[in-house]
């Protein structure tokens, strides 16, 4: 998009103010230049896959596929954010890379799994 955001650019980060923005882009392990990196973004990850735990077990009946659920629904997320311009999964480096989406993937999936198996009973 030559250099303009997409309008909808600000809901990958859920319209949240910028001093918030700022503390969750806090660099943990890695820097956000490099390759690999973790920031409480991330943490943020495996807190929404408890979360989606919880409202899967709550207020569904079956939750058959939990795991194939829980996947799509996290990939379509991040599909958004690269549709929007948030994420660059062809990039290796940089905020947003293909290692940063994938970590996302991974922490959020640690947070499905940790409800079922640990949370859940």
């Amino acid at each position: 998009m030559s250099g303009r955001r997409h309008p909808f650019y600000s809901s990958g980060d859920l319209f949240l103010p910028a001093s918030v923005r700022a503390f969750l882009e806090t660099e943990l392990v890695g820097r956000q230049r490099d390759t690999l990196y973790i920031t409480y973004w991330s943490l943020i990850h495996a807190v929404s896959g408890l979360a989606f735990g919880f409202v899967m077990f709550k207020f569904f009946t079956v939750v058959a596929n939990y795991y194939t659920i829980a996947l799509l629904v996290h990939s379509f997320w991040e599909m958004w954010q690269v549709y929007i311009g948030m994420a660059h999964p062809l990039a290796l480096k940089g905020k947003g890379n293909i290692v940063d989406i994938l970590m996302d993937t991974a922490l959020f999936m640690t947070g499905v799994a940790i409800y079922k198996e640990l949370l859940h009973r």
